[in-house]
């Protein structure tokens, strides 16, 4: 487990969400290794209704309660929305 002695980090990652198409899960493994072997976090940067479409309390909020069970994950508000109609047509306005 994480040595006291080892250089530590904080990793932001940015615009998670519970959308279908961001799984976070792919990552998951990757992360645990870096936090055993560094004890390096990630900042989970999370609009908290990403693009109208996604809350975090989507499926009874299990997504957040989920992110929130891993010591190695932190999560910071980044905005509620997060709405980028430049980038996507489909956006919401």
């Amino acid at each position: 487990m994480f040595d006291s002695t080892k250089v530590r980090a904080n990793i932001a990652v940015d615009d998670p969400n519970p959308s279908d198409n961001y799984n976070l899960r792919d990552c998951l493994e990757e992360f645990r290794k870096l936090y055993e072997k560094y004890g390096a976090k990630f900042n989970l940067f999370i609009p908290t209704f990403y693009h109208r479409r996604w809350p975090i309390t989507d499926r009874g909020g299990e997504w957040i309660k989920w992110i929130s069970s891993f010591p190695f994950f932190e999560v910071s508000a980044h905005g509620f929305y997060h709405r980028t109609p430049l980038h996507r047509k489909d956006a919401p306005s």
